[in-house]
């Protein structure tokens, strides 16, 4: 087995001629560096834009969320409630109410998600991070605050420079009974503040105190949900079954990956999709690699006879040609996957690919270990497979 790793890499480093096998040789090689290039640096892009969005929701969603099963809103018990914020574990929880509501500014309106909680939820999430300005929930005693998604912000026209704009959330009242014209609740907000987070909240969620959501959709003793916060190091999976313990069977919890499984699922699905376009771009940029390796066989058709009558077996002689493969293939691979490595750990580091008018300022990449020895499998497995016809052609030589 040394012995034809020796002459792979003899075949490989002692070419001084520049004829057709040379160069194709080359191209193969180099085709591998380019396409593991391509898939460190798209993999790296992918990942990145998979953490800055888990990022941006997990500055908005709670470590655990608790909802009932059935129904939209439930009525929590008080001691329970007590007890759940004194578990070992528990930074803070708080219960919300939100649903869906008309905010009118002037003779713009726009359908959001109205969330209700207190003030304590900007403390204890991620959202004052994201806040372009302003922040307060309750600004003044007679009128509550609002915090508007940037994207609702626009819609309504509201000029983000400008302070103390007045608007309106509109709902049907609950008791109304017809359908056609129903009664309305309608009350003043007064714009305090503009959230810039990922494009599915900015479009969807304004930020209202609890006892003013009670007001608007007449629901005083329900709730939507509990957003538990933990504590830095606190155990996730202890404070949930305590929670569900305390709870029952009524109610679902979900962690933060659960509540984004659908955006998770996407994120998957597009990496993977991705990752077997680009294999298959390397697929075809190997079948130079089987020509460059069946026209070598040729041509070194005087020296496979040498050594098969020097003793050489034709398992022997096949191995020169697969390890001849793994090596230009392996040595490609190696180069692209070093250079991509260096490209994506500068954007990490320095970041000169920047991003205008965006969450973050720079291109945001992830350079994951796994990917690089995932890369590595397949472009051994393909430079492996691309000399398996050239390999089984050595008996026909001898």
């Amino acid at each position: 087995m040394r012995l034809s790793g020796l002459i792979a890499r003899r075949y490989l480093v002692s070419r001084s001629n520049r004829n057709a096998v040379n160069i194709i040789t080359g191209i193969s090689l180099l085709g591998f560096a380019v396409g593991s290039f391509a898939l460190i640096v798209i993999l790296s892009a992918l990942n990145g834009f998979e953490g800055l969005l888990f990022d941006v929701y997990n500055d908005f969603n709670p470590d655990l969320k608790v909802a009932a099963i059935e129904g939209k809103v439930f009525t929590p018990d008080s001691g329970a409630v007590a007890r759940i914020r004194k578990l070992q574990g528990v930074a803070y929880m708080g219960l919300t109410l939100e649903d869906n509501a008309v905010l009118q500014a002037g003779n713009q309106q726009v359908i959001c998600t109205l969330k209700g909680t207190d003030s304590n939820f900007l403390r204890y999430s991620g959202v004052g991070k994201h806040l372009m300005q302003g922040g307060s929930l309750n600004p003044y005693p007679e009128i509550s605050g609002v915090i508007l998604g940037e994207g609702i912000e626009y819609r309504l026209g509201i000029n983000p420079a400008a302070q103390d704009i007045r608007i309106s959330a509109i709902v049907p009242r609950r008791e109304s009974v017809s359908i056609v014209n129903p009664e309305i609740n309608k009350l003043p907000l007064l714009h305090t503040g503009t959230m810039r987070m990922d494009d599915e909240i900015n479009n969807r969620y304004a930020i209202v105190p609890l006892d003013y959501a009670e007001r608007l959709f007449d629901r005083y003793d329900e709730r939507s949900s509990m957003e538990v916060f933990m504590k830095p190091g606190a155990s996730l999976e202890q404070v949930r079954e305590s929670i569900q313990a305390e709870l029952g069977p009524g109610f679902q919890l979900q962690d933060r990956r659960e509540q984004n499984k659908a955006l998770l699922h996407m994120f998957r699905t597009e990496k993977w999709a991705t990752f077997a376009i680009l294999c298959f771009v390397l697929a075809v940029i190997s079948f130079n690699l089987t020509g460059a390796l069946s026209m070598l066989v040729i041509e070194k058709k005087s020296d496979i006879h040498t050594l098969h009558i020097l003793g050489a077996t034709p398992s022997t002689l096949s191995a020169v040609f697969l390890k001849e493969g793994m090596l230009i293939s392996g040595i490609g691979a190696m180069a692209g996957m070093a250079l991509g490595a260096l490209l994506v750990l500068l954007q990490q580091h320095i970041g000169f690919i920047r991003m205008d008018s965006a969450i973050v300022p720079y291109y945001p990449v992830a350079l994951r270990l796994s990917d690089l020895f995932l890369v590595g499998g397949v472009t051994l497995v393909m430079g492996l497979l691309s000399a398996l016809y050239p390999a089984l052609q050595i008996k026909k030589h001898l």
